[in-house]
Formats: structure tokens, C-alpha cells, sequence
């Protein structure tokens, strides 16, 4: 009997130390607990049954003691190993990693952020040593040889096997009797939801599944009545403000907040904070005389491909085309409108800006980014959300249109697919001369595999062409990346050029930074902490970087005919992570309240401007604006042919409704938000958002992810063009 208790010991030993892993990771990461409740870590306890079982069961199999001990010990290493990578990664990049992007990305968290990595473990070693504490723990029972003293018997597999099968099923049972947990588990899957909801084994086994066997909750579409999220209207007028007067729950267990009277419209609170934005009235300003005087009456065409989607669904027999095919006849195209086709034929140069912050923008300190932000169209009411991944995925959706659903492996994902709808690829097909750049190592990111297939001709970046002109330190600097490559296209008009900025890549203190300490003196008067001087200091590498390009374009003469298009990767999450995994001082000063929000934490300025517009009154847009929304406001501005339905965003000029969406399923149109399955309802929209409101904006958001999936799982844009850009 001895034996065969110490044998069963090693399961519910395996079973505890899980459960452990998985309690330090996430109270380490809300030492507040103030997000967490009870139901996780009953999920966290239930749901490592399973893993548990894994590693006894295949040590059971050994006869000789120290075989399985051997199997058991190399086990617990990599549970140690995966909990201490998801805890540094969700601490510093605040986001949890996927098996792919692990697999596709994981590598540069112990190479190119070593020192990062050197940092967190020796400020939290702490942690360190009590994630090591079951691997001490075991070898210690070893030593002293408490465990692993006989071979075990069949019964005791079978009693293990049914403790996994119940602790199983006990939580499968759990969730189902809860339909916000069933949603997330099954439909609204997310790495990182279910990883703060479910534990991180359970976000591996359901990421597993889903790459194994396909994302079944993103692999249908929803039929929901007036799903277009279009509408003949102007966009009216109204003040992003949150409110605190509760109504009753909808039919779908949703809970609506609405506005109750505010004394200041202008400002919005917050707990005990108060979040100016006094220019965030929604409103479009027209351009005047941009055009010669037009008629009263105008109309405007459809954002059409001319393709009946209908009829391509009635002859298509691949299932997965058939329903996208649906899906798209279902929707209707939004209208082409004043400002299509303004920029046509004119150059343009897009930029990802490295963890760059409407807060880095000032009149006197920052002037070529300030005459940008402020002269051309002025977007007031921008997000870019955390996609799960860090550059990658905010690159991903600049330049594509579509939610990174895989994470930082997203855009590797394209490397063999038809990329027919790219701005790159739309400009290249009309004869542009296209180039892509980098300052930093040309095959980070996988960048040497995709870029040229979205759209540009050469990509270069250090290692393949611009190693001699750009200094090997970190970060790189933008100012000599430009210097490097701006003769390379300025006398190829019209060009299609491409800048994935570096300068204002964290870590965010004098020492680790480069760029923070070339421009150290630059803002040593600034009355802020030194986490935002450092960031202010590198951000103005990027600001030299678009003065010197300014000053070519103008010596050119191509000042009126260039775009320049500057849109940020994430924002500046290097500043959150200072001094503990959820550290937000840094980060909260720099914007001037504490965000408790993903529309706050993630809120920033998109630039699309040309020298043209100085000449006008700036185009205002204050509808919520996010990067998704890029690349199909682009196509209409510069006249492009393209079908609005092909896309995830929307062109901003268009009569699309606003909707911004977040890669765990929240989201924000211009009447309401909704985040942690809770919508608040802005003021003056109380009598337009309703349950059926809710339910049509939560259907469209669940079909632009299984949308963004399927059209590059499928290649669906070569099914439907058969084009390969050479």
C-alpha cells in the first residue's frame, strides 16, 4: 500500500505544483487582485488536472526509479520554463504568448531583449525563486526519498485518471453554466482572455486545439438582421463621455451604463479622475475650395469590386469560400464621397512609428510631427489596440486592414499569400516605385519573407544593404536610416515608400537606450519623471528624422505632392513595466490620468497629411478611428479601386458606421463601448442602444475576426483576383 500511495502522490504532486505555477503567475501580475475573482483559480485548480496527468502517466510506463524521475524532472523544467516566459512576456510586453508566437517570436525575448530580460529577473527575482519553489521542492523529495519508491499499479492509474477526468469535467460543467465564460472558452476565444480567465494551461490546450483542429468559434459567420454597419446619415455630433447611472440588464445578461448629467461636456470622470477632451466632439470639417464648386446634389458610387457574391456563393463548391462568399454578399459597400480620389497619383510614405504617443507631440519640442498631426487630417479620436503581440501585430494591422489573429506569427502567415489588398500592392499595380525599410536587423519579424509581398519591390533593411550606414547599437537611430535610404526614391515620383520606425523602441533609461542618450540634453529642463524624458529623448530621433525628410520633399519641390502617413505600432507599453509587472505610473503620467480602460491605455494620434492640405482648413475627425481603418481610407483617398466589404475597417470618409474592436472582443462605435461583456452607452444614444443594438454590434465584431481569419487561411483574395505580385 506504501507504494502505491507514494505513486499516486506524483499525480496529485504534479496537480498541486500547476496550480501553484499557475496562482503566482497571475497574483504576481495583479498583486491587487482587484481583476481577479474566485472563479479563476477554481477554473486554474480543475483545468491542470489534465496536465498533470500527462507527464505521470507517461513516467508510469518506466520500471527504473530514476527513468521516471528523470521524465517527471524534465516535465516540471518545462512548466517552469512556460510559466516563467508567459510571466515576463505579459510584464513587459503586456501581452501573454501563443504557442505561434512562441514559436515565431519567442526567440527575440532572449536575444534581442536579453538585457530586458537580465532586468525583470534581477529586479523580481523574487518571483524567480518561487516559481522555483515545486521544481526545489521535488528534487528535494528525491533526495530524501520520499516519492518514486516502487512501480506502480493499475489501480492507482486508473484512481489518477479519474481525479484528471473529474477535475476535467467538473470545469467543462462550470463554464457551460455560465454563459460569459461559455462565450469566452468557445466562441470569443483569446490567448490572452482565456489566460486570465481559464489559467495558461487552459489557454495552451484551447490555442493547441484551435491550431490543430481549426478555430471553430471563428469558423462560421453570424446572420444577424441589419448587420452592415452602414447608414445614410452624417456622422452626428456627440461627446465621448462615460457615465454611471446603471439601467437594467438586457435580455443578454449585458449590463448598459448611460450618461446622467455632466456640468462640464467637455470633460469625462473617471473613478477620481478627470479625462479631458474638450476636442472630441464627433464632427468632420470640410475642406473648402479644395475642388472647383460642386453640384447640390451628388452621387456618389459604391466602393464595389463589381463582383456578385451571391452568385460566386450559388457556384462555389469549397465550403470555406461558399461562407465567405455569404458573408460579403451579406454586407453592403460603403459610398465613395468628397475626398476619394484626392490624393490621386500623388507619393506616398507610410511609416509604423516604434511606440510612438500623441503625447509626444509638442509645438516647440516635436515641430515637423506637430505641423504633421495638425496641418493635414487631424484624427482626434484614434486607437490602436494590443493585438496580443508587440510591433508585429500593430505593423499587421497598418498595413493590412485585417485583425492580427495569430499574434505576432500573423504577418509570417502572409509570406505565400495573395496580399492583393494592400495599399503597397494597390500603388505598385499602378506602376509606382516601391521600397520598404528598417534600421534594425532586415529579418526581425520574419520582415525579409513578407514585406516585398505586400507591396514593395525592395525591403532593406541592417544586414542586406543598409548595415554601413546605420550604427550597430540600440536602438537604432530613424534620422540615419532616412539619411541612408531617402535618395534611394525622392526622384521616382510617383513612389510607394515604407519606414518601420526603431528610435522609440523601450527600454526607456539612459543607459539601455541609445537614442534616450544621444538627446539627453534635449529635455533635461522638462519637469516630468526620467521614464518619460528617456522616451521623449528617443521619440526625438523620429522627430529629426521627419524634419530632415521634410526639408528633402521641400528642396524637391514634391512638398504638395507626398503623403506621409504615420501610424504607431502600440503604444509606449515599455513604461508601464518599470519597476513591477503592473506598473502604470510612468505610463499614467505621461498621459495625465490613470487609465483603467483599453481605450484609454490605447488611444493615439494617426497622421495622414500632404503639403497640399496647408493650404485649407485641417480635416477634423473625431469619430473613433483605429489602425484597421488605415489602409481602406487610404484606398479611397488616393482613388484606388477596391470593394470596402474586403476589408475589417472602414474608409473614415465613408457612410460606415465607427467601429473600433479590441483583440479580446471589445469594442467602441460612436454611441456606446463595450469591455468585460459590460456596455456603457454615451450620452445623448440612450434611446438608440438597446439589447438588439448590442447584439448587432457583438455579432459584426465576431465576424471580422472569423473574416480576418478565413481570407488568410483561405488565400481568399487569390481566389478571388488571381494575382501574385511579382
Amino acid at each position: 500500500m506504501k507504494n502505491r500511495l507514494n505513486d499516486l502522490s506524483l499525480f496529485l504532486l504534479f496537480w498541486a505544483s500547476l496550480f501553484y505555477l499557475e496562482s503566482v503567475t497571475i497574483i504576481s501580475l495583479n498583486p491587487s487582485l482587484q481583476s481577479l475573482n474566485l472563479q479563476f483559480f477554481i477554473y486554474a485548480f480543475l483545468f491542470a488536472a489534465p496536465f498533470a496527468f500527462i507527464p505521470y502517466i507517461i513516467s508510469s510506463v518506466f520500471k527504473r526509479k530514476n527513468a521516471r524521475f528523470v521524465i517527471l524532472l524534465i516535465f516540471l523544467i518545462f512548466y517552469t520554463l512556460i510559466f516563467a516566459t508567459e510571466l515576463f512576456s505579459k510584464a513587459f510586453f503586456r501581452t501573454y504568448m501563443s504557442i505561434e508566437s512562441i514559436l515565431y517570436g519567442g526567440k527575440g525575448i532572449f536575444t534581442d531583449f536579453a538585457l530586458e530580460t537580465l532586468q525583470f529577473v534581477g529586479k523580481r527575482f523574487y518571483l524567480v525563486l518561487l516559481l522555483l519553489l515545486p521544481l526545489a521542492g521535488f528534487i528535494l523529495l528525491k533526495v530524501f526519498k520520499k516519492i518514486l519508491t516502487g512501480i506502480p499499479y493499475a489501480y492507482s492509474r486508473l484512481l489518477s485518471l479519474g481525479l484528471c477526468l473529474f477535475g476535467f469535467f467538473a470545469a467543462i460543467c462550470l463554464v457551460y453554466f455560465d454563459e460569459g465564460a461559455k462565450i469566452l472558452y468557445t466562441e470569443n476565444y483569446d490567448f490572452d482572455t482565456s489566460a486570465e480567465s481559464f489559467g495558461i494551461s487552459t489557454a495552451f490546450r484551447l490555442d493547441a486545439k484551435n491550431i490543430i483542429f481549426g478555430d471553430k468559434g471563428n469558423d462560421t459567420f453570424e446572420v444577424i438582421a441589419d448587420e452592415n454597419l452602414n447608414t445614410d446619415a452624417e456622422p452626428e455630433s456627440a461627446s465621448l463621455s462615460f457615465g454611471i447611472a446603471k439601467t437594467e440588464n438586457t435580455e443578454n445578461s449585458e449590463s448598459i451604463e448611460t450618461n446622467g448629467d455632466t456640468k462640464n461636456p467637455e470633460q469625462i470622470e473617471y473613478g477620481d479622475n478627470t479625462w479631458d477632451i474638450s476636442d472630441s466632439v464627433i464632427e468632420i470639417k470640410e475642406i473648402e475650395n479644395l475642388s472647383e464648386a460642386e453640384p447640390e446634389e451628388i452621387v456618389y458610387g459604391k466602393h464595389d469590386c463589381g463582383i456578385d457574391f451571391s452568385l460566386l456563393a450559388e457556384s462555389e463548391t469549397d465550403s470555406a469560400f461558399k461562407s465567405i462568399d455569404n458573408y460579403i454578399a451579406s454586407l453592403e459597400p460603403s459610398s465613395e464621397n468628397k475626398y476619394t480620389g484626392i490624393f490621386k497619383g500623388k507619393n506616398l510614405i507610410f511609416i509604423s512609428a516604434e511606440a510612438f504617443s500623441a503625447e509626444a507631440i509638442d509645438e516647440e519640442l516635436t515641430p515637423a510631427l506637430y505641423r504633421l498631426a495638425t496641418k493635414g487630417i487631424n484624427f482626434t479620436n484614434y486607437y490602436q489596440p494590443v493585438w496580443g503581440g508587440s510591433t508585429s501585430t500593430g505593423e499587421y494591422s497598418n498595413l493590412t486592414g485585417l485583425i492580427p489573429a495569430w499574434g505576432v506569427a500573423s504577418m509570417k502567415k502572409t509570406a505565400d499569400k495573395n496580399m492583393y489588398y494592400t495599399m503597397g500592392n494597390f500603388l505598385r499595380r499602378e506602376g509606382y516605385f516601391s521600397r520598404a525599410f528598417h534600421g534594425h536587423d532586415y529579418k526581425y519579424y520574419g520582415r525579409d519573407l513578407t514585406h516585398e509581398n505586400i507591396g514593395y519591390d525592395l525591403y532593406l533593411g541592417r544586414g542586406n544593404g543598409l548595415e554601413d550606414f546605420i550604427k550597430n547599437q540600440w536602438p537604432e537611430s530613424d534620422l540615419e536610416t532616412v539619411h541612408a535610404t531617402i535618395d534611394m526614391y525622392i526622384d521616382e515620383s510617383p513612389f510607394s515608400v515604407y519606414y518601420m520606425s526603431i528610435s522609440g523602441h523601450t527600454n526607456y533609461n539612459w543607459r539601455g537606450n541609445a537614442m534616450s542618450y544621444k538627446n539627453k540634453d534635449k529635455v533635461k529642463d522638462l519637469n516630468v519623471p526620467d521614464p518619460i524624458k528617456c522616451y521623449i529623448a528617443c521619440n526625438l530621433e523620429f522627430e529629426y528624422s521627419m524634419e530632415y525628410m521634410l526639408e528633402c520633399l521641400e528642396e524637391k519641390g514634391l512638398i504638395d505632392d507626398t503623403v506621409i502617413v504615420i501610424a504607431n505600432d502600440h503604444y509606449p507599453f515599455g513604461l508601464e513595466s518599470e519597476s513591477s509587472a503592473t506598473y502604470k505610473n510612468a505610463l499614467g503620467d505621461l498621459y495625465g490620468y490613470d487609465y483603467t480602460t483599453p481605450w484609454e491605455r490605447d488611444h493615439n494620434r494617426l497622421i495622414i497629411w500632404c503639403g497640399s492640405l496647408e493650404k485649407e482648413e485641417p480635416i477634423v475627425v473625431d469619430d473613433p478611428v483605429y489602425s484597421l481603418d488605415i489602409v481602406p481610407t487610404l484606398a479611397n483617398l488616393f482613388g484606388a479601386s477596391f470593394d470596402s466589404r474586403l476589408y475589417v475597417g472602414r474608409d473614415v470618409f465613408s457612410d460606415a458606421e465607427p467601429l473600433v474592436i479590441w483583440a479580446n472582443y471589445n469594442w467602441m462605435t460612436d454611441k456606446a463601448c463595450q469591455t468585460g461583456g459590460k456596455t456603457t452607452v454615451f450620452e445623448g444614444y440612450e434611446d438608440e442602444v438597446d439589447s438588439a443594438y448590442i447584439k448587432r454590434i457583438s455579432s459584426a465584431v465576431a465576424n471580422k475576426f472569423s473574416f480576418s481569419k478565413k481570407v488568410i487561411e483561405n488565400d481568399y483574395y487569390d481566389h478571388l483576383f488571381g494575382y501574385a505580385p511579382q
